[in-house]
């Protein structure tokens, strides 16, 4: 549904500006090493602003429960010692928090690089002054796939009457 909006948005032309946000309690390293597979198919699409590993924040479940999600002790970030007198607990007025866990993913500096790479392939392509294009042409009772990203085999693909209908089926997600 997520690539759906990003693709739907795009035909009308309305920017998307989303992020990848990573790092929870209990993640698998597999689903962002399919992530960074899957970025180059999506290269015709408005790409990730950047990626950020979640915070921990007052009030939210992950602060109220680390204990049952996984997360040890929580502590306030370092930089509210230097907001702050050292006579107050920063515990008491601290909004954002760091927890000790680990994840899969935290724990694989390769596939963090590999993610950080494939984001910055995918802006930079769109960047181009000739992004990349994924789109149907209907013409003269047919229809034709342009496709000038990276991954493409063939710039322009004729469909047969078949593959149109079987394209315009799996329109929805």
């Amino acid at each position: 549904q997520n690539i759906a909006l990003l693709r739907d948005c795009a035909a009308t032309g309305i920017q998307v500006a989303w992020g990848i946000i990573y790092g929870f309690p209990g993640e698998a390293a597999a689903d962002y090493a399919a992530m960074v597979e899957l970025m180059p198919l999506l290269a015709h699409l408005d790409p990730p602003n950047a990626m950020h590993r979640i915070v921990i924040d007052r009030f939210s479940p992950l602060y109220r429960g680390h204990e049952t999600n996984g997360i040890g002790r929580v502590t306030p970030f370092a930089a509210y010692r230097a907001l702050y007198p050292p006579s107050i607990d920063t515990m008491d007025v601290a909004y954002h928090f760091d927890g000790e866990y680990s994840t899969e993913l935290l724990d694989d500096a390769d596939l963090l690089d590999r993610l950080r790479a494939a984001i910055a392939a995918w802006r930079a392509a769109s960047a181009h002054p000739s992004p990349p294009v994924l789109q149907l042409l209907e013409r003269d009772g047919g229809a034709v796939v342009l496709d000038t990203r990276s991954v493409a085999t063939r710039t322009m693909t004729p469909l047969t009457a078949g593959q149109y209908a079987l394209l315009v089926a799996l329109d929805q997600p």
